[in-house]
């Protein structure tokens, strides 16, 4: 019996705080910039190409043009509610530190 006890528990882990400033970018403002985003590559496209670069922006996208923004905006989207709900979920500093790699490594390969 104490075996199938042990068996299901849960690991302990060290408690930890993350410092107001990150909660308030990570949680708040990263989400709600990929929110943005996720709004302007879906529904506002010809906007959002204007804003890259207004000189080579057609008037009206193209199909393909349309249907990658598209796809790009259900990136923002995923990377809005990951953002937002799996760090909020978790005190575990290594779920954040995971998280947060990944999103860096999302950014870099995006530059």
């Amino acid at each position: 019996m104490e075996a199938t006890v042990q068996a299901t528990r849960r690991p302990a882990s060290v408690a930890f705080r993350i410092h107001p400033l990150y909660r308030i970018f990570f949680l708040v403002l990263e989400p709600i910039s990929a929110l943005v985003g996720a709004f302007y590559t879906h529904f506002r496209q010809e906007t959002y190409l204007s804003l890259l670069n207004a000189a080579s922006a057609p008037t009206q996208a193209p199909k393909a043009t349309s249907v990658a923004m598209s796809q790009l905006s259900n990136m923002y989207m995923f990377f809005a509610l990951n953002e937002a709900l799996v760090l909020r979920s978790t005190p575990d500093l290594r779920v954040w530190k995971t998280v947060l790699l990944v999103l860096l490594i999302a950014d870099g390969v995006e530059c």
